[in-house]
């Protein structure tokens, strides 16, 4: 009986650290679900900005060189 009691407990154990093993991966994949999808959305958001800027540049070229100017003198 002791030994037939020390399998189940042992089983149980088992199966713990598996569901346990399983839940770590299960969390991991849906942090590199997440982080992909931040990049995504940072990607699309940059390449907004991009085509807006372009647009802005097509309208009035010189509010555009000014910023570059600004940018250009702050880094000196």
């Amino acid at each position: 009986m002791k030994k037939r009691r020390e399998a189940e407990v042992a089983a149980q154990k088992a199966i713990l650290k598996t569901k346990l093993e399983v839940t770590d991966d299960v969390n991991e994949a849906e942090l590199d679900e997440e982080s992909r999808r931040k990049q995504a959305r940072q990607r699309v958001s940059a390449e907004l900005q991009s085509q807006r800027i372009r647009e802005m540049a097509e309208k009035d070229p010189r509010v555009v060189a000014m910023v570059i100017r600004q940018w250009m003198s702050k880094e000196q």
